[in-house]
């Protein structure tokens, strides 16, 4: 569904920028917002598995702004 997609999209961008257990913290707030709400296990199985998957990249600049469609995802 949208909220996996919209999970993967954001833990993949967060994977370039953050440590794995950080963007886990940022993401488990977005995570109970969804409708249905993803618990707290779901949100860290995904962001880790991302992060196994693709490996940590935390190499890219931070002044790399955050797409609109990704900020609107965290409620920024």
């Amino acid at each position: 569904g949208s909220r996996h997609a919209a999970l993967i999209a954001l833990s993949g961008y967060l994977r370039a920028r953050l440590p794995c257990d950080i963007a886990g913290e940022l993401l488990v707030p977005w995570g109970a917002k969804c409708d249905p709400p993803l618990t707290e296990d779901e949100v860290r199985r995904e962001v880790e598995d991302i992060y196994r998957r693709y490996g940590e990249a935390v190499a890219s600049s931070s002044r790399d702004p955050m797409p609109q469609s990704l900020r609107y995802q965290l409620g920024y």
